[in-house]
């Protein structure tokens, strides 16, 4: 009988116990699920103050006016997709071996075939010269491809092989896409595109820019990948502001 009381009152003591356990765990969801809003809120608050507002006024980078607008949306020789006239305007400082640029570049990618007819994306060079040691020759690999106009063909291959950008791979990667190889070659052994894309990163640099990708759009200075439905509020923000002015 004392054992069958004693194991009651093990039990007992037990019911207590788990049920704290379930308090406990339910305590910390609460907390994460709390933490997550304050987060979305901070973020959609800060696209609709700095998109949700007419074209005209969205002229800002960071805290500070852009004096010259060509000097961030537009150089002759950049890349680019869509017209300039277009209400969405990118403008996208990369490194083709950053892990968080490959990481944009499907996002990105998808933006442009979602809102096709209203988005203009130019691709700027920003290689890190210290960490990235194959950075700057892919981006001069895609300088040359660009000649063939098929700069976006190469950028894709060079995103999507991150691992495999020897040079070897660069003129590999020429060939899979319908290059000519010769004159492929030629434009990248002569290191041509090097001052333009050392040109590109000192824009980066007095912009702001201090790592990638980092994302000008309509002026504003975003820094670091953007998340898939972060990046279409803001285009829909920007699209809604511009239809009410």
């Amino acid at each position: 009988m004392q054992s069958d009381n004693h194991v009651a009152n093990n039990q007992a003591a037990a019911v207590p116990q788990a049920l704290k356990k379930r308090w406990y765990k339910k305590w910390q969801l609460y907390l994460i699920l709390g933490l997550t809003l304050i987060v979305l809120v901070s973020l959609l608050a800060f696209i609709g103050h700095n998109f949700g507002r007419g074209a005209s006024e969205i002229t800002l980078v960071g805290d500070a006016k852009v004096a010259d607008e060509a000097l961030y949306l537009h150089a002759a020789d950049d890349p680019s997709w869509g017209e300039p006239d277009a209400k969405i305007k990118i403008v996208e400082f990369s490194d083709f071996e950053c892990p968080f640029c490959q990481a944009s570049f499907p996002v990105v990618r998808d933006l442009l075939f979602n809102y096709m007819d209203d988005i203009y994306l130019v691709y700027r060079d920003f290689p890190d010269f210290l960490n990235h040691p194959y950075a700057e020759k892919a981006a001069e690999a895609a300088n040359c491809a660009q000649e063939q106009e098929k700069f976006w063909p190469m950028h894709d291959k060079l995103f999507v092989n991150q691992a495999n950008l020897n040079l070897e791979d660069l003129k590999r990667y020429a060939l899979e896409i319908g290059l000519d190889v010769e004159a492929f070659s030629q434009c990248l052994d002569s290191g041509k595109y090097y001052a333009e894309i050392q040109q590109d990163y000192q824009d980066g640099v007095a912009l702001g820019a201090i790592g990638t990708p980092t994302f000008f759009i309509n002026g504003y200075r975003v820094s670091g990948s953007i998340p898939r439905e972060i990046f279409f509020n803001i285009a829909d923000t920007i699209l809604a502001a511009a239809a009410g002015d």
